[in-house]
């Protein structure tokens, strides 16, 4: 042991839990005191769901909604009190991979604290703690899974503690499928670990293995689909919309979205060229020099190669997955950021043995006397490709941090502010406060004139962001599906459904979109253009749902275009001039 883990393992700033604390206290500062980001889109919208509370949602399952939910029944409707669920998630990522890395070291801290900095320096995981979607909550809950299958498969237990550990593998597994689904596709990486088998349980032959990886399925089966549960009772309840969902969002038949078989060359090269940017690229050199390092090391170390290709494993099913459904669809760079984690742990680990070797190796090199030779890449002193590649990875994801905190606020400097598309990712980061004071403005004029109309949006995104920030939070409306757009949440939620005949009768403030597509989709007396945005429509007397538009068409057959031309409205002009003088709605 070299002089340099010595003085690791008494160092106190090399303490994983207090790095990990440090972190979450940076980041819940950063979110109490500068609270430079508003809610982006997706944000907003999983709040609009937080306010709905329910087994599950027509895209996703209800984790993000539930921990939204309960975070801002503690501490009140904040842009910090949303997005803080996403920064405890995170550490709870740093905690659970300190711990494996811990385990699988045989019980160095230094290695833990090596990987604690692997997961809070990965670019992509940064942003996902201070942006709330459903990646981080369910990367720090797939990396519990893959602990607890780790002590079941490798950890000297009894039958009966495997079979615990196996039962809590699943039951978390299925929680985190309440964030994504895609946590299923950790299913194969832990099955296929059990079939390679492990040497601390030695004379197992492949029956023997396939019986354990049985044993492994079934006892994670039950507490899996326990927890998975309410995904299946609302899908149950509501003719299993979500599939449709899922069967759109790769283009396939039955889906909610119009099959669409327009190939393009590019879809690979996007996703792909998106991991390299969750990886600040130098993440892909760390994790090919890692997986590298754990190959040279399998004859010298057995159990330690079996860890690390457990690790490895684990990742392999959701990477090959969506690199070979790239090449078919446009996938989303994020769907596969869980799969980084447990490699991330296998990164920390050769960094705990390949850092200190790079000191040691400074340290020689300084002992040298003057002139010391050139022995470095880009700078004299002696340097390797895994430390200048960790030091970038590093430096990446502090810069990327400090971006998030700091950015909005240096791109309203003046010159900063003239950049090309600067000014505009500035107003969407800060939650677009222009184009919400502009509709509030609106809003005000009409309710002084005695309309006090309810707000429809063309997409669910401008829905959520103006329900969070108008100033009384009303109800909003998204008529995405009306529109020729797929369904979204507010279809199912029983006070935004737009076919509700309750609604007749109502003044509506139309959001986005043109004259002719909202004439095309809904039934009304009258419309008009209310302010200079071409985008902005008064809507007079809803009188519901145009036959055969939307995802749930409730309502009887009704008049056409041409009725609303002979008459359908012809009191709308009077009715509209009695309520700006004063008559009400």
């Amino acid at each position: 042991m070299t002089s340099e883990t010595e003085a690791a393992r008494q160092a106190w700033w090399m303490s994983p839990v207090g790095l990990i604390v440090l972190i979450l206290v940076l980041r819940v500062v950063a979110l109490l005191v500068f609270s430079p980001l508003g809610l982006v889109y997706d944000e907003a919208h999983y709040w609009e769901w937080s306010r709905r509370p329910d087994l599950s949602y027509y895209t996703k399952g209800p984790g993000v909604a539930w921990a939204i939910f309960a975070s801002t029944r503690v501490f009140g409707t904040y842009v910090w009190s949303v997005k803080l669920p996403a920064v405890i998630a995170s550490a709870v990522l740093m905690l659970v991979g300190a711990r494996l890395g811990y385990r699988i070291s045989g019980g160095k801290r230094e290695a833990a604290w090596y990987v604690t900095v692997a997961l809070a320096a990965m670019p992509g995981y940064v942003v996902t703690s201070m942006l709330l979607t459903t990646d981080i909550f369910y990367s720090a809950l797939w990396l519990m899974a893959i602990w607890c299958a780790y002590e079941a498969l490798y950890g000297e237990r009894s039958a009966r503690q495997r079979v615990l550990w196996w039962t809590g593998c699943g039951f978390v597994l299925g929680v985190a499928a309440l964030f994504k689904y895609t946590a299923v596709l950790l299913v194969p990486g832990i099955l296929l670990a059990c079939l390679l088998g492990s040497s601390r349980r030695e004379g197992r032959s492949i029956g023997q293995r396939i019986k354990g990886a049985l044993l492994a399925g079934i006892a994670g089966l039950l507490p899996g689909v326990v927890s998975f549960s309410p995904v299946l009772i609302w899908n149950m309840r509501h003719g299993w919309p979500t599939v449709s969902h899922q069967l759109g969002r790769v283009g396939a038949p039955g889906g909610d979205e119009q099959v669409k078989w327009a190939w393009s060359w590019m879809y690979g090269p996007e996703f792909w060229g998106a991991q390299f940017g969750l990886l600040a690229v130098v993440g892909v050199v760390l994790i090919v020099l890692s997986i590298r390092w754990a190959m040279r090391r399998r004859t010298e170390d057995v159990q330690a190669w079996e860890a690390h290709r457990f690790l490895i494993v684990c990742a392999l099913p959701i990477l090959l997955f969506y690199l070979v459904l790239s090449v078919f669809v446009r996938a989303q760079g994020n769907w596969a950021l869980a799969g980084y984690s447990s490699l991330l742990v296998l990164v920390g680990l050769a960094a705990s043995e390949q850092m200190p070797k790079f000191h040691e190796r400074v340290r020689q090199w300084k002992a040298k006397p003057a002139p010391r030779p050139h022995e470095g890449f880009l700078r004299k002193k002696p340097e390797t490709l895994f430390q200048v590649s960790w030091h970038w990875f590093v430096g990446a994801g502090v810069a990327i941090g400090l971006i998030l905190v700091l950015g909005p606020w240096f791109m309203t400097l003046p010159g900063l502010r003239d950049l090309p598309g600067t000014e505009k990712l500035a107003e969407r980061l800060q939650g677009r406060p222009t184009t919400v004071n502009a509709i509030e403005t609106q809003r005000q004029k009409l309710i002084d004139q005695g309309i006090d109309p309810l707000i429809v949006c063309d997409s669910y995104q401008k829905a959520g962001l103006l329900a969070f920030y108008l100033p009384d939070r009303p109800r909003t409306f998204s008529a995405v599906s009306l529109l020729g757009g797929r369904p979204s949440a507010y279809d199912f939620f029983k006070d935004t459904d737009l076919t509700d005949p309750s609604l007749r009768g109502a003044d509506l403030l139309l959001i986005g979109g043109t004259e002719e597509r909202w004439q095309e989709a809904l039934r009304f007396d009258s419309i008009e253009k209310v302010s200079a945005d071409p985008t902005m429509f008064l809507a007079i007397g809803y009188a519901g749902v145009r036959h055969g538009h939307g995802a749930k068409d409730k309502t009887a057959p009704v008049a056409g275009a041409d009725d609303l031309a002979a008459g359908v409205g012809v009191d709308a002009g009077d009715r509209l001039a009695d309520r700006r003088a004063g008559g009400g709605t």
